[in-house]
């Protein structure tokens, strides 16, 4: 019995090693059950031909990932073709738009806690609200952009409507609705570098460039990293503005990977399909964050 009791008191000793992962513990079993789990059985209904409303599953090995790059429509490759569009657009404006406005934050005096208000407060709000209010927004008869166009005597313009302009307008909309998150990153980053930094840099004459470039980009380059990858992952998996702004058109000029995903296993009902797309956006965010991981040069020591 005593050496029972002494073994439990052992276990939630602040000394044992193994203590801290008590506090783990929950979190890790949610996340095996809800996460690991199922992305290890996706992997699995990968390589079978899966189909809800049809006959049991049938082993068919790497066949879902060849079909998905050979198909005769293409579509997979049109979406991820789109998505690629998408990201070239909105990940530099995130990431280089974001962290100008935190620098233009920064600098003011006044006003800073209404200007990060401003910034944020699109982010706390429903992506379906934020479309709709879009949607209402560029109506081409109706919409708020066109009679104002109108009192300028501009025609009226439907962005979204038009190949054209579809997906720019979505990249938009996703800067004014997001930007509120790498914002606040920047912003915390740029408020802990030291100002005897930027004293001591222009005592010996250096500029507003030369500040930015030699001192605020240098200590700033972890979160660029963060920022870039988060972005280069929020790209790839766009889709409930594009499904509730433009449903993948006009003339499926909007469709990206991820609704094409959902349409393949929930309208069509093709889960093998729909899990080998997702394992192939997988690797392409893999890949993709890798490259970021080296054009950040990360790890690697900061001399000044």
């Amino acid at each position: 019995m005593a050496r029972n009791n002494r073994r439990k008191y052992f276990l939630l000793n602040e000394e044992n090693p193994l203590y801290p992962y008590l506090y783990l513990l929950p979190y890790l079993t949610l996340f095996i059950i809800f996460i690991a789990l199922p992305i290890l059985e996706s992997m699995r209904i990968s390589m079978y031909d899966w189909s809800l409303i049809g006959p049991p599953p049938r082993y068919v090995g790497l066949s879902n990932y060849e079909y998905i790059f050979t198909e005769p429509t293409e579509l997979f490759l049109h979406s991820l073709k789109n998505t690629v569009q998408y990201a070239v657009g909105a990940v530099p404006l995130f990431v280089v738009g974001s962290l100008f406005l935190a620098i233009a934050v920064d600098a003011v005096k006044r006003w800073k806690g209404f200007f990060q208000i401003s910034f944020v407060m699109p982010m706390v709000i429903n992506v379906a609200a934020i479309s709709i209010i879009w949607i209402w927004i560029f109506d081409p008869t109706t919409g708020l952009l066109n009679y104002y166009a109108g009192l300028i005597g501009l025609p009226p313009q439907n962005l979204l409507g038009h190949e054209e302009t579809a997906m720019w307008t979505i990249v938009a909309v996703s800067f004014w609705w997001g930007v509120g998150f790498p914002f606040l990153v920047y912003l915390s980053g740029l408020q802990d570098i030291p100002q005897t930094m930027y004293d001591a840099a222009r005592i010996d004459g250096a500029n507003a460039w030369h500040c930015f470039k030699d001192i605020t980009l240098p200590l700033l380059r972890p979160t660029l990293l963060f920022i870039s990858v988060m972005q280069i992952i929020g790209a790839f998996q766009v889709f409930g503005q594009v499904y509730i702004l433009t449903g993948g058109g006009p003339y499926d000029s909007t469709r990206v990977v991820v609704q094409h995903m959902y349409l393949t296993g929930f309208q069509y009902f093709e889960m093998g399909l729909a899990a080998a797309m997702a394992w192939v956006l997988f690797c392409i965010l893999i890949v993709f964050t890798l490259i970021q991981f080296r054009v950040f040069r990360f790890g690697e020591r900061l001399e000044y």
